[in-house]
């Protein structure tokens, strides 16, 4: 069983994403000499210590994290892989160490990189900033494990969240088809939710702490950028629960604005905590005005995820790929054009791709 889920997870993992890696490589190690590059890299893992590279560095490793771990979620729901469900007989903690094992494989990468970080910063004498890094290492990996061990015990009892079921069942058949995808993420992927709000309302208290007296614009917006990408597991979930288990929805006579705005509303929710800290944190920092454009920007993007999944031949290694290049570009537009112009671009955008792509993705499951 070992060798098999070896070979499922990291041989599997590391292949498939060669060319992700070759191209990472290039971009971190091949454009400068050998020289200036461990300069380059020793100075980034120096500064770590402030602010903005640290949660820098800590987006870059979250994106990476959840690249991992859907790739990990994929093999245990993959039906060739239903032999892995005898690991059910095994204790929570064995089950919890082997994945923490994989998980670690797979991570890899960023856990070197995060290691020598941390001891760049040991050396300097800034010891609480080595143990944040590596806490938030360890942080990681465990939560992905821990989500590996439910989702292949299905320990999720929806019936614990009936009360939530009823509250988003409330009025005529349209309005509950527009609460299905919530309760879906509520019912039966609570434990990513919860994880997703755990790491992303923890960033930003990093940030608050941080940053006491200087928080400004953009050092919120780079980081809600981060945490957007953070949830871009979510849109994948959610157009995976509609298109497969809920197939008979597409030959209901609702329009193509109706069906988008399902996933607008979901992402509205589900944005609700990180508005909330905001508004709560930074209120006297930034007007309410921008605190709320900001949110838009989240819900916006979420939308456009949403979007892009209905591209021909996305799979999910290019959308991740696609959430990745998504990250760098925003920081681009925002930093060029007013932070309204850039939602409002990005909505108009999410609804064109969605009108465009939606019945042509239909076209092709048929």
């Amino acid at each position: 069983m070992r060798q098999a889920l070896s070979i499922l997870f990291v041989n599997q993992f590391y292949r498939l994403n060669l060319g992700f890696f070759l191209v990472c490589f290039f971009i971190l190690f091949g454009i400068l000499n050998f020289r200036d590059m461990l300069y380059f890299h020793y100075a980034i893992m120096e500064q770590a210590y402030t602010s903005r590279v640290l949660l820098l560095l800590m987006v870059i490793w979250l994106l990476y994290f959840i690249k991992c771990f859907s790739f990990g979620q994929r093999v245990l729901q993959s039906p060739p892989n239903n032999f892995l469900y005898q690991m059910q007989g095994l204790d929570n903690a064995k089950s919890l160490q082997t994945f923490a094992r994989l998980q670690t494989s797979i991570y890899l990468p960023a856990l070197v990189y995060a290691v020598a970080t941390a001891v760049v910063q040991m050396a300097n004498g800034r010891m609480l900033v080595a143990a944040l890094i590596l806490a938030y290492q360890g942080g990681l990996i465990l939560t992905a494990s821990y989500l590996h061990v439910v989702s292949l015990n299905g320990s999720y009892k929806q019936n614990k969240l009936e009360w939530a079921s009823r509250l988003l069942s409330f009025g005529s058949m349209e309005k509950k088809f527009r609460m299905w995808l919530l309760q879906y993420l509520f019912a039966q992927r609570k434990a990513v939710v919860l994880g997703i709000k755990i790491g992303s309302l923890i960033m930003l208290q990093v940030m608050v702490t941080y940053n006491t007296d200087h928080v400004n614009l953009e050092s919120v917006c780079f980081l809600m950028l981060g945490l957007i990408g953070a949830h871009a597991i979510l849109p994948y979930y959610l157009r995976e629960f509609i298109e497969e288990r809920l197939r008979f929805v597409r030959a209901m006579p609702i329009t193509i604005a109706q069906r988008f705005t399902w996933f607008l509303l979901s992402y509205a929710v589900l944005m609700l905590p990180e508005l909330l800290f905001l508004l709560l944190h930074l209120q006297s920092a930034l007007p309410f005005e921008m605190l709320l454009l900001i949110y838009l920007v989240a819900v916006a993007q979420l939308s456009l995820y949403s979007s892009l999944l209905y591209l021909p031949r996305m799979t999910m290694e290019k959308y991740m790929l696609t959430v990745f290049v998504l990250f760098f570009a925003s920081i681009l537009f925002l930093a060029a054009f007013p932070i309204w112009q850039f939602a409002t671009a990005v909505f108009a955008v999410s609804f064109v791709l969605f009108a465009i792509f939606y019945e042509r993705w239909e076209a092709t499951i048929i």
